[in-house]
């Protein structure tokens, strides 16, 4: 609806560049805590509460990766009839 509007495409352009280095910089942020965190020398029953966020975070960084080289479908998940 307003990706057409007049006048709002430097508003536009400036938001979405704000919002890939905020979205990098918390990507790079969870890096920093997850990985050490995974690392750490702990007890067996204990390991995967501290690797999960690693691996939700690699997930997260394939699933972006794949959707910029357009692997994948989209679509609708649901069909409302007369909407």
């Amino acid at each position: 609806m307003y990706d057409s509007a007049a006048g709002l495409s430097m508003a536009r352009s400036v938001a979405r560049a704000a919002t890939l280095l905020t979205a990098l910089g918390l990507i790079a942020a969870a890096f920093i805590v997850s990985i050490p965190t995974a690392l750490q020398p702990i007890g067996v029953f204990r390991k995967p509460f501290y690797t999960f966020p690693a691996y939700v975070l690699v997930l997260t960084v394939l699933t972006l990766l794949a959707t910029l080289a357009g692997i994948g479908a989209t679509g609708t998940l649901i069909t409302v009839g007369g909407v």
